[in-house]
């Protein structure tokens, strides 16, 4: 009798741990392909699945901001603060990065005359709108070969269109 239940113990036990075999490989198999799909990622020593990765960390890119301004307004007020001489005025138009370069072509008497003859926006012609947040304009007068161009740029911080380059 007492080799009866040992051998039932023993049967069960081999039982239980066929079944803990099978669900363990059934476990890794499972687990293998949903990281071969990449549905499991691992991320500083734990796994998730790419939604909870994407709950933990922050977005990569913050969305676009629609502007405030437009490239007309710019462009305008740019060319009349500098037909008025408000060269302090003009700068702020001016991406800030760049500011320290125009400074010193406005204050050169040569190089502000070309400056002063900007065309008006109407006369303008857009040839690159790499972009939504990039376009740039070009002008040519009769007879030049090399055009007068502008190129501005949305500041997403500000969300406000300023002069890249002229």
């Amino acid at each position: 009798m007492q080799k009866e239940v040992k051998r039932r113990i023993f049967l069960w036990v081999k039982i239980i741990v066929l079944i803990l075999i099978v669900a363990y490989a059934a476990f890794f198999i499972t687990t293998y392909r949903k990281i071969q799909n990449g549905e499991l990622v691992k991320f500083q020593g734990h796994w998730y699945t790419p939604e909870q990765l994407s709950q933990i960390l922050p977005p990569q890119y913050a969305p676009l901001k629609e502007p405030i301004n437009t490239t007309e307004e710019v462009y305008t007020k740019f060319r009349e603060a500098l037909l008025s001489g408000e060269i302090d005025v003009a700068l702020g138009y001016i991406r800030e990065r760049d500011r320290e370069y125009y400074i010193e072509a406005f204050n050169d008497l040569e190089r502000i005359k070309n400056y002063t003859e900007l065309p008006l926006y109407s006369q303008l012609e857009i040839y690159d709108d790499m972009e939504n947040f990039q376009k740039g304009y070009y002008y040519y007068k009769e007879g030049d070969k090399e055009p007068f161009s502008i190129n501005f740029k949305l500041n997403q911080r500000t969300a406000l269109w300023e002069i890249d380059s002229i």
